[in-house]
């Protein structure tokens, strides 16, 4: 085993339990979050070996699609998920927050808006440490269940765009100096304000798409500061 393999800090995992983490992943997409589920290769107990996206769990049967070539369309796999005895993946730290099944998930599907006002705060910290500032999030949107989906994206669209600011000194005394509190504000379109120190993102608050990327919204809050 190589060092940097040994220095590793792998949970210790079974296949039931993945299985129930990427079956609870699955659902958090299908309830709106934006979250990724990484490839997996699952190898049943006759030794095959199936490598590809889980989409579903159904009535004991996992589907998987497998992305041959993304320009025709993909294929699709269902597999008994009481065949299924081992499971392999690319480790990385994303990777491992999702899977780990002793780290809570982010989301959950049954989030109601006292968990929102929670995540709020949470994520206001975070961004406070990172920018070694006070960071005040002020959420003025209503938050019911069929938004807090779009609502959690926002605000995760939000943090990881003011992290990727915050990566060097410069960006932090950027935003230390320009922002002390950040506003999610219903617009007509997606976009960025900076005034009197508040950095507003305009959202829609009908929970569509937020037509907007990392390095879309850092380079927008960039140029605001």
């Amino acid at each position: 085993m190589s060092i940097e393999a040994a220095n590793l800090d792998v949970p210790t995992y079974t296949v039931a339990e993945l299985l129930k983490r990427l079956d609870s992943l699955v659902n958090l997409i299908k309830s709106g979050f934006d979250l990724f589920v990484p490839e997996v290769t699952l190898g049943t107990q006759q030794g095959q070996l199936f490598t590809g996206y889980v989409s579903s769990f159904e009535s004991g049967s996992i589907t998987l699609v497998q992305e041959i070539n993304r320009q025709l369309n993909p294929s699709v796999i269902v597999l008994n998920s009481g065949n299924i005895v081992s499971v392999a993946f690319d480790y990385d730290e994303r990777v491992n927050e999702l899977l780990d099944p002793k780290q809570p998930l982010p989301y959950s599907t049954d989030m109601g808006p006292l968990d929102f006002k929670r995540l709020l705060h949470e994520i206001s910290e975070e961004i406070g440490k990172k920018i070694k500032s006070e960071i005040e999030i002020e959420n003025t949107l209503d938050t019911k269940a069929e938004t807090i989906p779009y609502l959690c994206n926002s605000l995760n669209l939000l943090k990881q765009s003011i992290f990727r600011i915050a990566s060097d000194d410069l960006g932090k005394e950027s935003l230390k100096e320009s922002v002390s509190k950040i506003q999610l504000r219903e617009a007509d379109t997606v976009s960025f304000e900076l005034a009197d120190k508040t950095l507003i993102f305009n959202i829609l608050a009908t929970g569509q798409n937020l037509s907007l990327n990392v390095n879309d919204a850092s380079e927008q809050i960039s140029q605001l500061l």
